[in-house]
């Protein structure tokens, strides 16, 4: 039930946001905590809400919507939580603050939110019939989730799944790199003060938040303009590769503001290609889109645990440089294994 796991997954990730205080001191208990608090992760349980919905093509804008939810929390935290909070209150307030936010998106979810738009309190007769037009038509938005198995086989054999979390594992490489070392890039390499350090870390998270959502409304439009197929995979490669290339020039540039605003936007670029990422698994899998999303980020983030290693080591052993030029590598690759992605096969359409 996506309406449950959403609800219960935030309060879970914000009490062990308040442990985290208690536990900060000790490596291995923090580490457990962190590991614990990413499980408990809705994404898949929303992304599969999303998916029900019986628009098809508003559920796809949805969709590109739903990835940007977390980015103005997180640009927020970025100003707030690295500038204002410690300074003012102490480290440990904001992770403080940090739960108590999970755990009031939690109590506003278990009021508003549905798994299905006809169980939802406020909706009326007129929009009842609407969506019973939708589900004869052939959504199934409305109607009751078969118990049939994950064909796991099924999806492993198609060659648009390989692609489409392959090309994730690549896109989740470089978004790890802002998250883990941006930060520690902008003092140490680029020579930033901590407060200013600060203040720019946040800079790729506002490009985020305006890019994210263009990038769902661009899949959308390009879908179409050109069919599925195509419009999904320009939406990827436009974002991948312009990203790659303003992480490529923020790396080489000797200006550090324009340093700084080309990797941001780099990294913005990147979440506008994500969005498609999410819409294409309710294209090959509206069925199972759930299933599919939770094999995609579980690739994905195998490739955002394994940035912020190979980063320090290339930084170590070769230089700073070298290290974000490798992200921009990992980006192109990205866009070039969505040549792999056909969104206009369904997986469903196959059994």
């Amino acid at each position: 039930m996506p309406h449950l796991l959403c609800a219960n997954a935030p309060p879970s990730c914000g009490s062990l946001l308040f442990l985290n205080p208690i536990v900060i001191r000790h490596a291995e208990r923090a580490t457990a905590t962190r590991l614990i608090r990413a499980s408990s992760e809705p994404t898949q349980a929303s992304h599969k809400t999303i998916a029900d919905h019986p628009n098809p093509h508003l559920a796809e804008r949805l969709d590109g919507r739903d990835v940007v939810l977390d980015l103005f929390v997180t640009a927020r935290k970025g100003l707030a939580g690295q500038i204002d909070t410690p300074r003012l209150w102490g480290w440990r307030t904001s992770f403080y603050l940090c739960g108590a936010v999970g755990v009031l998106v939690a109590a506003g979810w278990m009021v508003f939110a549905r798994d299905r738009l006809e169980e939802h309190l406020r909706v009326n007769a007129a929009e009842l019939a609407v969506i019973h037009a939708a589900s004869l038509k052939g959504s199934g938005a409305s109607m009751k989730t078969s118990r049939s198995p994950v064909p796991w086989g099924r999806m492993l054999r198609s060659l648009s799944v390989w692609g489409l979390i392959l090309g994730y594992f690549c896109q989740g490489y470089p978004i790890y790199f802002f998250h883990t070392w941006f930060y520690i890039y902008l003092v140490r390499v680029r020579g930033l003060s901590l407060m200013r350090g600060g203040l720019w870390d946040a800079a790729p998270y506002v490009a985020i938040a305006l890019l994210a959502p263009l990038g769902g409304w661009f899949s959308d439009r390009a879908v179409r303009r050109v069919g599925r197929k195509r419009g999904r995979q320009l939406s990827v490669w436009l974002g991948m590769f312009l990203s790659a290339a303003m992480i490529w020039l923020g790396a080489g540039a000797h200006d550090i503001a324009l340093s700084v605003i080309a990797l941001a936007v780099g990294a913005g670029l990147n979440m506008f290609a994500a969005a498609t990422f999410w819409a294409a698994c309710i294209d090959l899998s509206e069925k199972y889109s759930g299933s599919l999303s939770g094999l995609m980020n579980m690739i994905g983030n195998l490739g955002s645990w394994l940035s912020p290693i190979l980063t320090a080591f290339t930084a170590t052993h070769l230089s700073w440089r070298c290290a974000v030029d490798v992200t921009a590598i990992v980006t192109v690759a990205s866009g070039f294994l969505w040549v792999l992605v056909d969104t206009s096969r369904s997986i469903d359409a196959t059994a």
